[in-house]
């Protein structure tokens, strides 16, 4: 078993997932008249850092991670590996934005997962628990 971080919106998808009609950071511009540009903004400069065609270094694509895409016959979901490896990537102020945009910041304990050199990758079904931490980045 294995604890994760994971960024999930409430439709259960996570900040990259983009091959639908829906808010994620790559695609936050669409999003602005929603979300407000400060947001937008921020969200983009998260995309701008992982990109993984970013010179600078990104986060590499899942198969090139060491990921195999094939666990299985289940989608493969993408967490941080513990909550210092997610601020190195992820700066507060953006955690903030993502939570404003209804993203939730989840701690899971997953029992069947795959560790790349940047990211976990997990099932849904392999979920055995699951922490709600939003509140804990929000400014009282």
């Amino acid at each position: 078993m294995r604890t994760i971080v994971r960024i999930e919106h409430d439709d259960g998808n996570g900040i990259f997932r983009g091959q639908d009609d829906r808010l994620t950071v790559n695609k936050a511009r669409d999003y602005e008249e929603i979300i407000g540009d400060r947001n937008a903004q921020l969200l983009l400069n998260i995309w701008n850092r992982h990109d993984a065609n970013n010179p600078t270094g990104g986060f590499p694509m899942p198969f090139d991670d060491g990921i195999d895409l094939r666990m299985g016959e289940e989608t493969l979901y993408y967490a941080f590996k513990d909550l210092t490896q997610l601020y190195d990537w992820i700066r507060h102020e953006e955690i903030i934005a993502l939570i404003e945009c209804g993203f939730k910041v989840l701690v899971l304990q997953v029992n069947n997962y795959q560790e790349g050199g940047y990211q976990m990758a997990f099932t849904k079904n392999s979920i055995v628990n699951t922490l709600d931490i939003s509140h804990l980045f929000i400014n009282n």
